[in-house]
């Protein structure tokens, strides 16, 4: 009902504001993550996404030299600019992918979750390649669910993608966004920790290095031998491995920790900020 009140009001496409506002309803707009099956999620994102389609072929076919409009102006609500509205319907196409992702990990369904990992995965490549905000959330939502799976089945298999995981997440670790998102970084660090900490108990655990050492690849090795940093002429020994795994595990907890500080730190002094702001117009104002 609210989409068709919507496409029947021609003045809902004559500036960006309306849609703005429809989008900003749907975008907090969700069923429960964890009452409301995984089915009732595919079909909102179904719904959502045809909506959202429909919605633009509207806006291109009603305002086809809007393309044009100056940069100027993007920020007005009064005006349309296509690129700018088609990276907003682009960004929910992807908001929509991850969270329907997280609740399908939540649900312990992981055939749909990474369905829609994947959907976001090519949303961004092809819409946000530069994005290092969004190609780290999304990575972040797979080590969760590779995580999850891990803890669910410590097998070998599902215990060496833990392994290439880390491999994964290390390689971001001096990225710039990490210092600068700091809720982004702390989730990165802690969520590595996590990892390590997984991968060294399992190494640690009865018959737990026989089973795991024994069926890594040769790539899979020279991936232990990075994060543990020793050279690949050295001799791996189960003691050695899980001695260094550990210290990763608490380099990066701390890591994590320090981010998580930082934010704190920035909310507080932003609190402050306002509050003083108040409380010195309050003052004039009396």
């Amino acid at each position: 009902k609210e989409y068709i009140s919507f496409v029947s009001d021609s003045t809902n496409f004559e500036s960006f504001g309306p849609v703005k506002g429809l989008l900003g309803r749907w975008h907090s707009r969700f069923p429960h993550p964890k009452l409301d099956p995984v089915a009732v999620w595919d079909d909102m994102v179904t719904s959502r996404c045809t909506m959202m389609r429909k919605l633009m072929e509207h806006f291109y076919a009603k305002a086809p030299s809007r393309e044009s409009v100056s940069m100027e102006t993007e920020d007005s609500e009064s005006v349309i600019n296509l690129p700018r509205l088609k990276e907003q319907f682009c960004r929910e196409f992807t908001h929509l992918y991850l969270r329907t992702a997280d609740t399908a990990r939540l649900q312990n369904n992981y055939a749909v979750a990474g369905k829609y990992l994947k959907l976001t995965e090519e949303a961004i490549n092809e819409y946000f390649p530069d994005n290092g905000e969004l190609h780290l959330e999304w990575l972040h939502q797979v080590a969760e669910m590779r995580v999850q799976q891990a803890e669910q089945d410590p097998s070998p298999p599902k215990l060496l993608s833990i392994l290439t995981l880390l491999s994964r997440l290390e390689s971001k670790n001096k990225d710039s966004v990490l210092s600068t998102n700091h809720s982004l970084g702390c989730q990165h660090f802690l969520l590595e920790g996590h990892c390590f900490d997984l991968f060294s108990d399992a190494l640690g655990s009865q018959d737990g290095e026989e089973l795991i050492l024994s069926d890594m690849s040769d790539q899979q090795t020279k991936q232990l031998n990075l994060l543990v940093r020793q050279s690949e002429s050295a001799t791996l020994t189960p003691d050695v491995v899980f001695n260094k795994l550990k210290l990763q595990a608490l380099s990066s907890l701390k890591a994590g920790l320090k981010s998580g500080n930082e934010e704190h730190r920035a909310s507080s002094s932003s609190s402050s900020s306002f509050s003083v702001g108040s409380g010195s117009g309050s003052g004039n104002s009396g």
